[in-house]
């Protein structure tokens, strides 16, 4: 019996390492964040290719971290970590771009998630816009080796073949459709009807017709390429160019002539889920053990949300398109124009017993009013929680936008829901809009008026966009309006924070050019009302357009810092991924900071607490850098000792001092650090502080980091703020654990 267990302990014993082996990437640069934190960008520029501009999402798998590229060059690219490095994984038969070489699979948008322990990707095709240009959005699945097809054309081939005659087929030739005749077929009549043909070969390649009806060897097609002209726009098998309006984009259609390969589809298990306007998939999310997806940029039909319990077959929720809300539009079908070309966000949170699954989208332009709804799941499908229809008034947080009401457009109000976390027991909405970025909060996630509240711009406090930053260039050629700079927001909580990545303008079109750039940014909550900023410069990089693809690896948060601005413009490089650094562990038991007001140069800085790190420190070997910064971001007292600057107490132990030399030149006078108790405690004179204005109330939050080497930890806390009884300015800033 014991033989039996130590051979099954050795037969399980090679798995069991595998599974726990973690391909951890080495860090290539090391940036600090304005909250004190130690970022790694961990791969080089679109891992050396520029036109990798964005990485549109991330999950931890085997113990790898993937990433999906967005490339408008070549096609989607797949990463993952690979010891300390990053590899490229091939598609079926070698192929790197593109699933299948299709340079239309550009992922503006794209979403990845572990299902039945399997990897399922979401890829998109196509941009925003009226005008299609896509092949549709797919699912396929990775098992770690091998790719399999989910939701695609190559799922599965009804039928197949090559062009023998085309007729009809001509721009305002009198008739709206086309014949497609292949000559080697026998038919049923009508046995296609209903299904899409796939160009597969030639200058048309990828290009996608509706199929009206069928005879024995003949196809009858409609061209469906601009939403919103169903019957009217002419089928055109010529090389033809299109102009979307906006966002501005201009490209071209490649010819279809005999020759030509074909294949035919029908059902969901093809691309877009049966419905090529379904451009890009912006969601996969596992709720209650089934997989759910949503679709996005469907300016046709409207967006839809699908889900499946084995990953095969899939079915969709109800209402199946546009969360049931259409306009009164005569150019649609049956007069319907979706309200909601899509669902950019799901999210599931506990905030009224138990987990329900919510859905949050945009409002197009018509008769029920623009900007954002919102809805959540129940057992008979999506029931609205914000939509003008949900009660018989016309104000409340229930009405379009969250409050914003039949007048609220993209240029004022909560547009678009971008994101859903829930934090702190609280549900987080994160909105798109160019009258700048919002997030709102509700404690119950109700229908009920009043139920919503603004945790970043409306009445918060923090102003529209967290930084209230018009984009001069847009008012120049653009609108009226003022537009915003950061426009959108990605939420993800994180170790008792909830962490807000920004999506800035970059419309060269429009006037937002590169010239008004600053970076990108990201802001921190630990309570969902007051805000931090961790990086308000794209991490030292203007071009950083979007942090974006927030994940959890290893234990440790990544974040893609993107080169792009998601659905519109191009690109202005490589996209790059950071990893939040473990932090060493700061609080602070009594501080003092005393400004002498008749001399400047007399200041007094005294500090003591506990410093933990979260890493191998050395204060002989490294430097050590002491950071006392007000909340408005101010640095009232820094001042860094070189490495050699510590000694050690003692020949045990892990106690470590400094004092300050005859001459020297440095701020700190005395300092100790002991790692074996944690407790360090400064004291610098003769200092001239930076002082707070006399505007500042009885209190004052004040950050104080301690860094050794790449290790930083940093404690805010609020300070009392003791003021000059003549001249109201502060004289001293104390604080006290006990």
């Amino acid at each position: 019996m014991a033989a039996a267990v130590l051979v099954l302990f050795i037969i399980l014993l090679p798995v069991v390492l595998h599974s726990a082996e973690y391909h951890i990437p080495a860090p290539v640069a090391t940036v600090q964040g304005q909250d004190f934190s130690v970022w790694e960008q961990v791969c080089e520029p679109g891992f050396g290719n520029i036109n990798n501009i964005a990485v549109i999402a991330m999950a931890e798998y085997q113990g790898r971290l993937y990433a999906l590229t967005r490339n408008d060059a070549a096609g989607v690219e797949v990463w993952r970590t690979s010891g300390t490095s990053w590899e490229q994984i091939s598609f079926p038969g070698g192929i790197k771009n593109g699933i299948y070489g299709n340079t239309w699979i550009n992922n503006h948008m794209g979403a990845i998630v572990v299902f039945k322990g399997k990897l399922y990707c979401g890829f998109s095709s196509g941009i925003q816009g009226s005008f299609l240009k896509s092949s549709g959005c797919e699912i396929w699945r990775y098992d770690g080796t091998n790719w399999e097809a989910v939701i695609s054309d190559r799922k599965d081939r009804e039928e197949s073949g090559t062009i023998t005659a085309i007729s009809g087929c001509g721009d305002k030739d009198g008739e709206t459709t086309a014949q497609i005749t292949d000559a080697a077929k026998a038919w049923a009549v009508n046995q296609w009807a209903g299904g899409v043909l796939q160009i597969t070969s030639g200058n048309g390649k990828s290009r996608r017709f509706d199929i009206i009806s069928n005879t024995a060897d003949t196809l009858k097609i409609q061209q469906n390429e601009i939403a919103g002209e169903r019957g009217t726009e002419f089928t055109v098998c010529d090389t033809k160019h299109y102009v979307n309006p906006f966002p501005l984009h201009e490209y071209d259609l490649g010819t279809v002539q005999a020759g030509d390969s074909y294949e035919i589809g029908t059902g969901f298990d093809e691309n877009g889920f049966g419905d090529y306007w379904n451009k890009v998939l912006p969601k996969l999310i596992v709720f209650e053990n089934k997989l759910y997806a949503s679709t996005a940029l469907n300016y046709e039909n409207g967006g839809q949300v699908w889900y499946t319990a084995d990953g095969d077959h899939w079915t969709v929720t109800q209402p199946s398109r546009s969360l049931g809300l259409f306009h009164t539009d005569p150019n649609y079908i049956d007069s319907k124009k979706p309200v909601t070309r899509g669902v950019p966000a799901l999210g599931v949170c506990n905030v009224s017993g138990s987990d329900v699954l919510y859905a949050g989208s945009l409002g197009s332009e018509g008769n029920l009013g623009s900007c954002a709804r919102f809805a959540r799941l129940t057992e008979k499908g999506w029931e609205l929680i914000v939509d003008s229809s949900v009660d018989d008034n016309e104000t409340g947080t229930n009405e379009n936008g969250f409050g914003g009401g039949m007048a609220c457009t993209m240029f004022n109000g909560n547009f678009n829901v971008w994101t859903i976390e829930c934090f702190n027991n609280e549900l987080f909405v994160g909105f798109q809009s160019l009258g700048g970025t919002r997030v709102l909060y509700s404690p119950t996630g109700s229908a009920e008026d009043g139920s919503w509240f603004f945790s970043a711009g409306g009445d918060s406090g923090i102003p529209n966009g967290f930084d209230g930053v018009v984009n001069e260039g847009t008012i120049k050629t653009m609108y009226p309006d003022k537009i915003y700079q950061n426009i959108a927001i990605n939420l993800f909580p994180f170790n008792n924070y909830l962490y807000a990545g920004l999506i800035s303008l970059y419309m060269p079109a429009y006037g937002a050019t590169e010239e008004y750039l600053t970076g990108s940014q990201i802001w921190k909550t630990g309570d969902g009302r007051t805000w931090q900023t961790v990086t308000k410069n794209g991490f030292e990089d203007k071009k950083v357009l979007t942090f974006e693809a927030f994940a959890v690896f290893n234990n440790s948060l990544h974040v893609a810092g993107s080169r792009a601005s998601n659905t519109v413009g191009g690109g202005l490089g490589g996209a790059k991924i950071y990893r939040l650094a473990p932090g060493a562990a700061c609080a602070v038991q009594r501080a003092s900071i005393r400004y002498n007001l008749k001399r400047p140069d007399k200041d007094v800085v005294f500090i003591s607490g506990t410093i933990k790190p979260g890493t191998v420190a050395d204060p002989l070997s490294e430097n050590v850098t002491v950071t006392v910064q007000a909340a408005t971001g101010e640095i009232i007292f820094i001042d860094t000792l070189p490495a050699g600057s510590f000694r050690k107490l003692g020949f045990s132990g892990e106690n470590y001092y400094f004092l300050k030399p005859w001459g020297g030149n440095s701020k700190i006078d005395v300092m100790s650090i002991d790692l074996a108790t944690s407790r360090f405690f400064l004291a610098a004179a003769n200092e001239n502080l930076t002082r707070l204005p006399a505007e500042t109330g009885a209190a004052a939050d004040i950050a104080i980091a301690v860094d050794i080497g790449n290790d930083c930890g940093a404690a805010s806390n609020s300070f009392a703020v003791t003021k000059d009884a003549q001249t109201g300015v502060p004289r001293q800033l104390t604080f006290s654990a006990q």
